[in-house]
């Protein structure tokens, strides 16, 4: 009974010394664990990675943890450029420590490198939910936004363009990339309130910072038909990279467009790039004089003059002038949509002169325009190897060849013709073609 008592009475003192002895335990692995993390650091900052790495490992397995061992081990490994360790020991760093902004930082940056878009996305928003300050978590949300706007995925864009201005509604950089992605998507009005807010308190009156807004401002003024204040945008973003975007929606730039789609015997493009052309200026000399040409020959020829012709064509024995006045009529019935009898008569006319270029030109626009490329594209491959040709005829078939070649979606040859057509008068067109093309490729891939 006594020795029940005594050992009663001793529970206390051996509690006591036991949970001590647990904490000088504890105490000593803390202790442990700094000593390896503080000579870890010591070799990383001398450069000795591995011997950091060694030091890390240490501290780690005695508790593996402990957020800021890892992030360490990360910073080695990427002074190492051994990316997958390091992103391995980032992601760990994050699942440890959410909201451990530096190591974000850090794999965005690998991620990049990488090229893995996917994970670069999604450690983006990972940060951006982490964050808690709204500046920062703003900027976060305007990075996503714009690696969208790249990729042409507006739709998605505007997610995140939303988000940012539902955190500050005064942002510059928010209301820029929100017009950029309401102009793509045709909100216009959407666009030109967030420009002239933006415009409003812009700090700075260097042309070459504040063109980007006056550009989108402009061009959402162009698409709602406002074209006087739009030129008046247009003179504050008419600097560096923005000439040339300016440039495109003006009558001359549209005017350039229809005559090249003319001069191939695409009217019915020619006539829609005119039109906008007069949009912008319904005066402008040029654009009216060539819609009045295009108009005479598609709407007032009576089918008298064309019988006229073939009559004159039957007379006629010199084959060159025979060829001219199957060059004339040919294309009254281009204009006037008859691509049928423009195929006969083209046909007629090689019979006698098998290598009439511009009737063949002809003809292969009128099998173009009747779904049947292929044929036209035979006649144009043929046409482009003629060893006689002249530059501005080399330019004119490789754009013509350009259009059809696109249309039957095979990008790369189309891609080939117009870079071959992108010289001369042909060349502001060509550019327009390759761009649509790369558009149309682009949202292919996004279905």
């Amino acid at each position: 009974m006594k020795n029940i008592v005594l050992l009663l009475s001793l529970f206390p003192l051996i509690s006591l010394t036991v949970l001590a002895q647990e904490e000088e335990h504890h105490a000593t692995k803390a202790d442990a664990i700094e000593e390896f993390f503080r000579k870890g650091e010591l070799m990383r900052k001398s450069k000795q990675y591995d011997k950091a790495l060694l030091e890390y490992d240490y501290a780690l397995a005695i508790n593996d943890t402990i957020s800021r061992v890892h992030l360490a081990k990360a910073m080695a490994f990427y002074a190492q450029k051994n990316t997958v360790k390091a992103i391995e020991s980032l992601e760990k760093t994050i699942e440890l420590a959410p909201k451990n902004m530096n190591a974000y930082n850090l794999l965005t940056k690998l991620y990049m490198h990488a090229k893995n878009n996917e994970k670069l996305i999604f450690t983006l928003e990972r940060m951006a939910e982490a964050e808690e300050e709204a500046k920062a978590k703003q900027g976060t949300i305007l990075k996503i936004a714009s690696y969208y706007i790249s990729k042409k995925q507006f739709e998605t864009a505007k997610k995140y363009t939303d988000q940012a201005l539902v955190l500050d509604k005064t942002d510059l950089e928010a209301l820029y990339q929100h017009a950029q992605v309401s102009n793509a998507l045709g909100d216009y009005n959407a666009a030109k309130t967030s420009m002239e807010s933006a415009t409003q308190t812009l700090g700075s009156d260097d042309p070459k910072q504040i063109a980007k807004f006056y550009y989108e401002l402009g061009y959402a003024y162009h698409h709602l038909k406002d074209y006087e204040k739009k030129e008046q945008a247009f003179l504050k973003a008419n600097v560096g990279p923005f000439k040339t975007l300016v440039a495109k929606l003006t009558p001359e730039y549209f005017y350039n467009l229809g005559s090249s789609y003319a001069k191939v015997y695409d009217l019915s493009n020619a006539d829609l790039m005119l039109k906008e052309a007069l949009n912008i200026d319904p005066n402008h000399t040029a654009t009216n004089k060539l819609l009045a040409e295009i108009a005479i020959k598609s709407e007032h020829h009576p089918k008298m003059a064309i019988d006229y012709y073939k009559k004159a064509i039957e007379g006629e024995e010199d084959y060159k002038k025979a060829v001219k006045l199957y060059d004339t009529v040919i294309e009254l019935l281009l204009s006037s949509e008859e691509y049928t009898e423009a195929i006969k008569l083209a046909d007629e006319c090689l019979s006698k002169a098998l290598n009439a270029r511009n009737i063949l030109l002809m003809k292969s626009m009128a099998l173009h325009k009747t779904d049947k490329t292929k044929d036209a594209l035979v006649i144009l491959d043929k046409l482009i190897l003629d060893a006689n040709l002249t530059q501005i005829e080399i330019v004119k078939y490789n754009f013509a060849a350009g259009i059809m070649h696109r249309s039957e979606k095979e990008f790369d040859r189309a891609k080939a013709a117009f870079s071959k057509a992108g010289k001369g008068p042909f060349s502001t067109v060509a550019q327009r073609e390759f761009e649509l093309m790369t558009l149309e490729q682009d949202q292919q891939l996004t279905e």
